[in-house]
């Protein structure tokens, strides 16, 4: 472990370093931990970019190196460990770790900085030599803090003998065609069968995770072209999987604008889905949505990933309309004890629903949050609890892995029929409008709804939606804001007018539905409008 050696090659960083030491040092002050760290994966090492605090006597440089191995950010990335440990004396799994026994550590939080493509770049975390009442919400601040720092972090230059490195071994898996494809089942289980499979892609050697073989592509400008061609060896594979099933690939927003539709499309291209795998804010929605179209003429449909996971998400949801929405599996994990997650996944099904999206719960594992999920509008599921990525699927699913209960009860049926009713009656008149802030400030706007008010999005994006209200029904719209922002419920229908720039009225159903944060309190609204 070289903790008291400067690496040479730290990036200077310039103004976007000094933005990040400001937000380690909110992290520290915030969490009263003793240091907080940003650190960047490379290989099998974690080196440390940038370091906020003091640990005891120990020193520890900017730019020292940790074997990853010996780190508490692999045993949070490979799941084994929770992101906080209060005392790390209590777990063998984290009392045992070199780093905890040289430096003295005793809890930590650490959380994944990611890139666009979703691959983990790196980890921020906070330790401290003493135990600490550390917990979900120290967790859920420091990754906050984590996304915000990601789009600098992005930006940090790799030196010339790693870049030729990294080029040199991503080139030879494209140019030898070394990537393999892992399919993990995507089960409905209404019907209780496999409804499709996500290609995962699987590499030689180290290092082990594929995020991290992405991130290295994309910190050389291989990004992608390592994407392009995983996507083009999962579709390759189509023919071998069961004919009623579909293929999930994954493409960044880059990938897709740059790909011609002929190069990725199978000779039934209704059996392939498209996963938009983005975590950061789209730039240029137009140019993405033209891109996505020239997929969908054809039969393609398109997914958004990691629903849940931050505002990005439902700014995608909203700005593309996707055929299938997927729950975040850290939304998913663990919701069946969770009143704030089930409030967050009631909310994304109603979105769902309500722009005729199918929606798919990721990283499902323990029965209980299958039925929770279940009872929350989700009949689509993905996780250990039904497959790990294999090789080669198996048709069909093995009668095991569906929880018999939650099927065909009164309780499942009745909720069916009346979802079913409801988007005969409403959901194909749905226009998907906008994500709004507690005091009416519209954050999003969808296209379609500035056309129903014959206004662009720039000129509604940043308005608040009561002047936007006919003045008669403004009371009324404000009342069940303030029922909603008061707990006393987490959503609203009514009629009502909205006004044109000519002032003229045209009239719409509302359906607004509060999301809120993990102890319960609203964050923002996801409106829909149904013009009458």
């Amino acid at each position: 472990m070289s903790l008291g050696s400067s690496d040479t090659d730290l990036a200077d960083l310039d103004g976007p370093e000094d933005l990040v030491r400001r937000l380690l040092e909110v992290a520290r002050t915030r969490t009263e931990m003793d240091m907080v760290w940003v650190s960047r994966i490379k290989g099998d090492v974690l080196s440390l970019a940038i370091v906020n605090g003091a640990l005891g006597d120990s020193t520890i440089l900017e730019g020292s190196t940790i074997p990853l191995k010996d780190s508490f950010c692999a045993q949070v990335i490979g799941g084994r460990i929770a992101s906080w440990v209060p005392d790390v004396r209590a777990l063998p799994e984290t009392r045992d770790l070199p780093m905890a026994a040289q430096l003295g550590i005793r809890a930590f939080v650490s959380v994944p900085i990611k890139a666009a493509t979703g691959s983990v770049i790196g980890m921020l975390t906070a330790v401290s030599t003493d135990p600490r009442d550390v917990d979900e919400r120290t967790r859920d601040f420091l990754q906050m803090l984590a996304d915000s720092a990601s789009d600098l972090l992005r930006d940090v230059p790799i030196d010339g003998d790693d870049r030729r490195r990294l080029r040199d071994r991503i080139g030879r898996v494209i140019d030898h065609d070394l990537l393999t494809i892992a399919f993990q089942p995507i089960v409905d289980l209404e019907h209780r069968r496999v409804a499709g499979y996500e290609a995962l892609s699987r590499f030689p050697g180290e290092p082990a995770r594929p995020d991290q073989w992405f991130a290295d592509a994309a910190a050389v400008g291989l990004g992608v072209a390592l994407e392009l061609h995983a996507a083009r060896t999962a579709v390759s594979a189509l023919a071998n999987l069961p004919p009623d099933t579909y293929l999930s690939i994954n493409l960044s927003p880059a990938a897709l604008v740059s790909v011609e539709p002929s190069e990725l499309m199978p000779t039934d291209p209704t059996r392939l889905v498209l996963e938009l795998t983005e975590h950061a804010r789209v730039g240029d929605y137009e140019q993405l949505r033209h891109a996505l179209d020239r997929f969908r003429g054809a039969g393609v449909r398109i997914a958004v990933d990691d629903a849940g996971a931050g505002f990005a998400s439902f700014r995608h949801i909203l700005e593309l309309e996707p055929d299938i929405v997927k729950v975040d599996l850290a939304i998913s994990q663990g919701i069946h004890r969770d009143p704030a997650r089930q409030a967050l996944v009631g909310g994304i099904s109603e979105l769902a629903r309500h722009s005729g999206a199918t929606l798919v719960a990721e990283g499902v594992e323990e029965p209980a949050d299958l039925d929770r999920l279940a009872t929350l509008g989700v009949s689509i599921f993905q996780g250990y609890l039904f497959g790990r990525p294999a090789p080669l699927p198996s048709n069909g699913l093995p009668e095991a892995a569906i929880p018999a209960h939650t099927i065909g009860t009164p309780a499942h049926r009745s909720r069916r029929v009346m979802e079913s009713r409801f988007e005969t009656a409403v959901l194909s008149a749905a226009v998907p409008t906008a994500i709004v802030d507690l005091d009416g400030t519209m954050r999003s706007v969808s296209d379609r709804f500035a056309a129903f008010l014959g206004r662009t999005t720039a000129e509604m994006t940043g308005r608040r939606f009561q002047e936007l209200t006919h003045p008669e029904d403004l009371d009324a719209d404000v009342e069940h804001l303030r029922a909603c922002l008061e707990g006393r419920a987490d959503g609203y229908r009514m009629t009502k007018r909205y006004l044109r720039p000519d002032g003229s009225p045209v009239s719409a159903d509302l359906i607004a539905t509060v999301v809120r944060d993990r102890d319960g309190a609203p964050l923002y609204f996801v409106s829909h409008v149904l013009p009458l």
